[in-house]
């Protein structure tokens, strides 16, 4: 997802990160206090328990990482948070994320 020109400060300013136009000469970003969250950021954005029936709700938070280690890691202090209503209900999917060639097989 990306933010749009125009809008609010916060998108104003993450769009100068993401453009490389916020860095100073050492190429660090200086983030403002009002942009840093002084708790669990999961709680600030999703609360304590997560109810999955507020699916409307829930497609309009997110929260904003630099990395995909650091997106896995904020997903699973999230889904800890989801209230499971029926355990039966429960399924668990996978899925892969990269390509792994083995030697002598077509590509």
């Amino acid at each position: 997802m990306r933010a749009q020109g125009g809008g609010s400060a916060w998108q104003t300013r993450l769009l100068e990160i993401g453009n490389g136009d916020a860095n100073d000469s050492d190429d660090r970003v200086s983030v403002p206090n009002t942009m840093i969250s002084v708790i669990d950021i999961v709680t600030e954005i999703f609360g304590s328990v997560i109810d999955p029936s507020s699916t409307s709700q829930l497609c309009e938070w997110a929260i904003i990482a630099p990395k995909n280690i650091h997106v896995n890691h904020l997903n699973e202090r999230a889904v800890d948070r989801l209230q499971v209503v029926n355990p039966e209900d429960e399924r668990l999917y996978r899925s892969i994320d990269e390509v792994i060639y083995l030697e002598g097989l077509p590509e």
